[in-house]
């Protein structure tokens, strides 16, 4: 039974379909596979097509071929979902934007973009779902197509150029399977989902926005919820969702500008007075959610609840420039939400309710191991049946040995091409079945493992025309460089976007440490275990986390290099390092991925070094994507750069950070001020720790014990545990009212603006002339 391949619509070559597979998995492939002999030489391009089960597919990648006395093809007709990731998402031209909406907002903008490359394309069943805002940043159109998906917490599904979004794709379909003879299934193999972790006691945190009166950091649920703690023991864990916090989303029924500085905003369905609730230390902002304005924040100068309308201010940089300016500015029918202001209680309730919600929905989906079943189906008893289980179908599965008796997604089918229309022995239908769904970002090799929000700040430069003159001298510098050697035809590079790397070496490793010169031996080498997680390669149905074993060698060459890979299971979450002095590529064997950490270098004046070739660098216009810097001195300023932000600083040594000096005994200035850590000995109090700027504290007894700004927690023979917190105190056990101070531990005692606890609770009258109530005194 032969298939007729298409050029342009004019026939080319026929293809036999007992010699081709059909594959579909939700929001993934949809293709059909040909591993073809032939004894002559078959006329196969990108861009020929065919037509399968009512759908087009088309070649997209160059077929491969060997040839001996034979030709030998693995050809590849993909389906019209394949065909997105060629086109660049764009919004009005931009490739760069963020987009806020509803589902069929986003797909009249995604058609209106596919429609203009390719045209055909149209909208299928489109759910009405809340509002979400997606950061798309040179996506590709199958790649955005998922992101928007995800963001919908739904599934896409493509039936030729018709494009559906909604929360479950595929249908319920009455065919109960189960082992044995009959029941429509010869085999179920369990295959365990290693990334996810298995949680038995939920909490819940939310984000730290208008908060509560008394709630302090973040909204959270002070209990906890348990499901499956007699099956698998405690194992905690926390839904986390940023979002959810007490807020309303408003919309603009006017707006107006009363000036270059001032904007106002009209929202007559504001159910509440912003007056007086502006929280204590934070300044009340509306933040936009869609519009011009998107994303944008700004203060608010005032409000009036007569008219319900918010007057609020531009912001200005440090060239005196107002934004909002000219036609960016608010319309009618944007949206808004307040920060910094104390929310009604219905608000606050909602929020309560979201995360609560949340945090159940986070346990259902974690208290049990995840797991996808490989089901091979009779194909008898699927032709007698006279039907085909599709990927998104929910099937009834059961094995009761196995304790499995319920409704189960279908993910993924593949098949024989020919089948139903031949029915031949050895044929076998295969489906993947779990409620676990990938949404799968072809061309996002950025994607981290864990999720990470983009953060986008506006920096406030303190000289504009100290950054024009840096252009201007780099123009110098750029038309006077040469090459002294003469060996480069082109010593400066120019381009638009610079990206090194190959995808098989994007992955990062957990837990794994290196040992060069292992011992003190230049010719030993080792690698502890743990886990490589690559952000491009995976495993179908088992996922992308490979554990490595430990590594170790002696008796290297010295005067040979070598290169190390992680050499990684194709079948399974398992592998090893592996140093030769050959390279190996990525796909060297059939039956593992060899993914290359670096090179370890000879031995150069009696050491070894290792310089890592993993992982990808993306510079594209002012940005820098890569993983490590390293360098003897990053001059900042020469960089044009006014700030630095980090999640983690570390600082060595003695350094010095805007005119402090900082190393391991504290921050100070030049004349010692500062925050100062110290451990002494009697000098300073037995186990006494001090922190602030400067502390004079005398041996006990001596009758001098002082602190300016600073923190002295004492363990001494007098002063057992005593905290003082203060400008200025003077403490004496022998001299000065030391009985007062042995009788005031654990109470409160204001001295001369300072403070000192020590033990005696609730104390009232007169002692060593100072009165005390409840026992606290003021002197």
């Amino acid at each position: 039974m032969n298939i007729q391949v298409k050029r342009q619509g004019i026939d080319t070559v026929e293809l036999p379909l007992n010699e081709s597979t059909f594959t579909k998995k939700v929001m993934g492939e949809h293709n059909l596979a040909f591993s073809i002999v032939s004894v002559t030489k078959l006329d196969l391009r990108i861009g020929d097509t065919l037509t399968y089960k009512g759908e087009l597919l088309t070649i997209n990648q160059e077929p491969s071929l060997k040839r001996n006395h034979l030709y030998q093809y693995d050809v590849i007709f993909e389906g019209h979902r394949h065909t997105l990731s060629r086109f660049i998402l764009k919004d009005e031209g931009a490739f760069t934007f963020t987009y806020t909406g509803k589902p069929n907002d986003f797909m009249f903008m995604f058609l209106d973009c596919v429609n203009g490359v390719d045209p055909g394309w149209t909208a299928g069943e489109v759910e009405d779902l809340e509002d979400v805002t997606i950061d798309f940043d040179k996506n590709d159109c199958l790649s955005a197509l998922s992101m928007i998906a995800q963001a919908f917490d739904a599934e896409w599904d493509i039936k030729g150029k018709v494009i559906s979004l909604k929360k479950t794709v595929g249908v319920a379909k009455d065919f109960p399977v189960s082992y044995g003879m009959g029941n429509g299934l010869y085999s179920l193999t369990r295959q365990s989902i290693n990334d996810k972790v298995i949680v038995t006691r939920a909490y819940a945190v939310g984000g730290d926005k208008n908060l509560p009166e008394g709630v302090i950091g973040n909204l959270k649920l002070n209990d906890y919820i348990e499901k499956n703690v007699d099956l698998y023991g405690i194992r905690e864990g926390i839904f986390e969702d940023e979002e959810i916090y007490p807020h309303r989303t408003g919309t603009a029924t006017a707006v107006s500008q009363s000036n270059a500085e001032l904007f106002t905003l009209t929202d007559t369905s504001l159910d509440f007075d912003l007056n007086g609730q502006l929280i204590s230390g934070e300044s009340g902002k509306i933040v936009f959610k869609s519009g011009s304005l998107n994303g944008n924040e700004f203060d608010i100068s005032s409000y009036n609840h007569a008219t319900k309308t918010i007057r609020y201010k531009a912001n200005k940089d440090s060239n005196g420039n107002f934004f909002p300016f000219g036609v960016t500015v608010a319309e009618i029918g944007d949206k808004y939400t307040l920060v910094g202001i104390r929310m009604p209680q219905s608000d606050i309730d909602s929020a309560y309710a979201e995360l609560t919600a949340g945090r159940l929905k986070y346990l259902n989906d974690n208290s049990a191991p995840r797991v996808v079943y490989d089901l091979e189906l009779d194909l008898l008893e699927l032709k007698r049946r006279e039907t085909l289980p599709d990927a998104g179908d929910i099937i009834p599965v059961s094995d009761s040995e196995l304790g499995i008796g319920e409704n189960i997604r279908v993910t993924s089918v593949s098949y024989p091409g020919h089948y139903p229309d031949v029915l031949e022995s050895g044929m076998t239908f295969t489906a993947e079945v779990g409620n676990e769904v990938t949404y799968t970002l072809i061309q996002k090799i950025q994607n981290d493992v864990k999720e990470q929000k983009e953060v986008v700040t506006q920096y406030s430069k303190t000289s504009w025309e100290n950054d024009r003159r840096n252009v201007q001298a780099l123009n110098e510098f750029i038309g006077k460089v040469l090459d002294p050697d003469g060996n480069l035809a082109e010593p400066i590079q120019q381009a638009i976007v610079g990206m090194f790397g190959t995808p098989s070496m994007y992955y990062d490793l957990d837990g794994i440490s290196m040992a060069v010169n292992n011992g003190g031996d230049p010719n030993a080498f080792a690698m502890t275990g743990g886990r490589l997680i690559h952000r491009v390669f995976k495993i179908d149905g088992l996922g992308y986390i490979w554990n490595l074993s430990p590594f170790s060698v002696t008796g290297l060459d010295p005067l040979k290099s070598y290169y190390l890979a992680a050499k990684c299971s194709k079948t399974s979450l398992t592998g090893e390092w592996v140093l030769t002095e050959n390279q190996i590529p990525t796909e060297g064997d059939v039956a593992y991925w060899y993914f290359n950490f670096g090179i370890l270098s000879s031995v150069l004046e009696g050491v070894r070094s290792f310089r890592s070739t993993k992982g990808f660098t993306v510079i594209s216009g002012g940005q820098i994507e890569t993983d490590v810097i390293t360098a003897y001195m990053i001059n900042v300023q020469r960089l044009f750069a006014q700030q630095i932000i980090a999640t983690d600083l570390f600082v060595t040594g003695s350094s010095r950070l805007a005119g402090f000096t900082v190393d391991g005994q504290g921050i100070r200035n030049e004349n010692g001020e500062g925050f100062i850590v110290s451990k002494t000995g009697r000098s300073g109090g037995e186990n006494s720790v001090t922190i602030g700027s400067k502390l004079i504290n005398g041996d006990p007894g001596s009758g001098i014990g002082e602190s300016y700004t600073s923190m002295v927690i004492n363990n001494t023979t007098n002063l057992t545990n005593q905290i003082n917190i203060g400008i200025d105190i003077v403490t004496s056990p022998s001299t000065i009212a030391s009985d007062a101070i042995r009788a005031t531990y654990g109470d409160i005692r204001l001295m001369n603006g300072a403070i000192i606890m020590g033990n005696q609770r609730g104390f009232t009258g007169e002692k060593n002339g100072v009165n005390y109530v409840g026992g606290i005194c003021v002197d």
